[in-house]
């Protein structure tokens, strides 16, 4: 038991220390914290996160199955207002999150309107790659009976790579703004 749990912390720990490079290799930051530091911003970053991102899932469905919901939504104009409230919260609390990530994963100070911009750009992909990827798993349940242990593992994995790149890609974006920002504020 002593050596699984071992064994599961020499994981998390290259798996900060992978995250971390990627982000410092995107900033082009030279240095790395320490890993206490590291440990502790990717903990509450790893906390809230997913909290912001189920939070967003979840806030849809119930959302539109209250009965208080859907009374408003007979009544005009604020049915028009509340459909496009809840089609847009959801990608608000992802920027939220994907902001938050932004502003706390890279080992140097992010501005907070280059944070904004890559997390519109990250939340944007990462919803509309959720609707194909929903949209593709719920159509292949046909073979779900023969196959479902496997392609519920194969799904997630293809998810969580998607995930990442889109985390990656947005820090990119993060990167190019920040920078682009910087650039043109030393040549005013």
């Amino acid at each position: 038991t002593q050596s699984r749990s071992s064994a599961a912390s020499d994981v998390y720990k290259r798996q900060i220390q992978k995250v971390e490079s990627s982000f410092n290799y995107v900033w082009h930051a030279k240095s790395t914290r320490p890993f206490s530091r590291r440990f502790s911003d990717y903990l509450s970053v790893i906390m809230v996160g997913p909290v912001l991102m189920f939070s967003a899932i979840g806030m849809t469905a119930s959302l539109m199955n209250s009965d208080v919901v859907q009374a408003l939504v007979s009544i005009e104009p604020l049915g028009s207002i509340m459909l496009v409230v809840t089609k847009l919260l959801p990608f608000l609390l992802i920027i939220m999150a994907f902001t938050f990530v932004y502003m706390f994963m890279p080992n140097t100070r992010v501005k907070f309107s280059a944070a904004l911009v890559g997390a519109i750009v990250g939340g944007a992909l990462w919803q509309s790659t959720g609707l194909v990827f929903a949209e593709f798993a719920s159509s292949s349940t046909k073979y779900a009976a023969i196959y479902s242990g496997f392609a519920i593992l194969v799904l997630f994995m293809i998810w969580l790579y998607l995930s990442w790149f889109i985390l990656l890609l947005g820090s990119q974006a993060v990167s190019y703004t920040h920078l682009r920002a910087h650039e043109t504020s030393l040549h005013l």
